[in-house]
């Protein structure tokens, strides 16, 4: 089984002076009711707190085919390479992503960024709830870093899956 490399919020507190280094709020809200299942961006929530410097990536809106096969399928490489370039993320970058609800957008994500073959990606362990938890170690809130488009070169294969070694937090192979 794969297991996701993950970081706490201490050890992101100390690195949030990267150069390199992007935090993205990955938060979508799933409900259900009589009329199935629905899902709302987490846009409004990232508004109302977030991680300093992270950039918020709408997964309903950037990151999915509406006209896949399956809800939320994977959108197109280039669709993926323009929204994450937008937010700032370029080849260089390494990402932490995070979510308000339960690790399942995060996961996600870090997920679909090894699909695309980047494997510089942590999920935060325990989310944005480990973030803002009494007694986490944090510094003061500095001005957020200014996110420059960039050009990230998300290519897939049909045969690549993520996978993880005990070397490296994360390592894509092309079967």
């Amino acid at each position: 089984m794969t297991s996701i490399p993950l970081i706490s919020a201490s050890d992101l507190a100390g690195r949030l002076d990267e150069p390199n280094l992007r935090i993205v709020d990955a938060t979508v809200h799933l409900s259900f009711d009589a009329d199935g299942a629905h899902v709302e961006s987490g846009l409004e929530t990232y508004r109302q707190g977030h991680i300093p410097g992270a950039v918020f990536i709408d997964q309903i809106t950037g990151l999915t085919d509406p006209e896949g096969e399956a809800p939320f399928a994977a959108a197109a490489s280039e669709k993926f390479a323009e929204t994450v370039g937008t937010a700032g993320i370029g080849n260089d970058s390494t990402v932490v992503v995070y979510d308000t609800v339960n690790g399942i957008w995060a996961t996600r994500l870090w997920w679909q960024f090894g699909l695309e073959g980047f494997d510089d990606v942590l999920v935060l362990d325990g989310g944005y709830a480990a973030w803002t938890a009494p007694g986490c170690p944090r510094r003061p809130v500095s001005p957020p870093i200014p996110q420059r488009p960039s050009h990230p070169t998300g290519v897939r294969s049909a045969s690549c899956r993520p996978t993880r070694s005990s070397r490296r937090p994360a390592t894509t192979r092309c079967c």
